[in-house]
């Protein structure tokens, strides 16, 4: 969830907004596009799951409360330690922004896995063929 879900999406959102907004390797542009379309099923697998467990185990969830929480500020300094490496930020890159965008990312991860406290196991299920019918539209 974090990894995959905040910093590898965040790091893709990065890279290509760089490289669009520079007019740069519209090749690279599609590859990482379909990249980033792969990771989007990693990430919903991981939800989904995590979500049947807590439909199922409810119990769980100050685990993975708990869990995702300790890993957000970890994540998070992974970002800033990457922008600290430079002197000057290449590309017009901001750091805020990809705060921001990592934080939101983080924020949809956790608000779907909570809304699966107390859900059935039919309900898991159709949420998860909306959420996929809705990517693939």
């Amino acid at each position: 969830m974090v990894v995959e879900g905040v910093l590898a999406e965040t790091g893709y959102h990065a890279y290509l907004g760089a490289l669009e907004r520079n007019h740069l390797m519209a090749g690279q542009c599609h590859g990482v596009r379909s990249l980033k379309q792969d990771e989007s099923c990693h990430i919903a697998y991981g939800v989904y799951f995590i979500s049947r467990c807590l439909a199922a185990h409810p119990d769980l969830w100050s685990v993975v409360e708990e869990t995702m929480n300790a890993l957000l500020p970890a994540a998070l300094g992974v970002i800033g330690e990457t922008f600290a490496a430079y002197d000057r930020v290449p590309f017009g890159l901001v750091e805020s922004e990809f705060i921001d965008y990592a934080l939101a990312q983080f924020g949809k991860r956790v608000e779907r896995l909570e809304k699966a406290r107390g859900a059935s196991l039919e309900e898991i299920e159709r949420v998860t063929r909306t959420v996929i019918e809705h990517e693939d539209a």
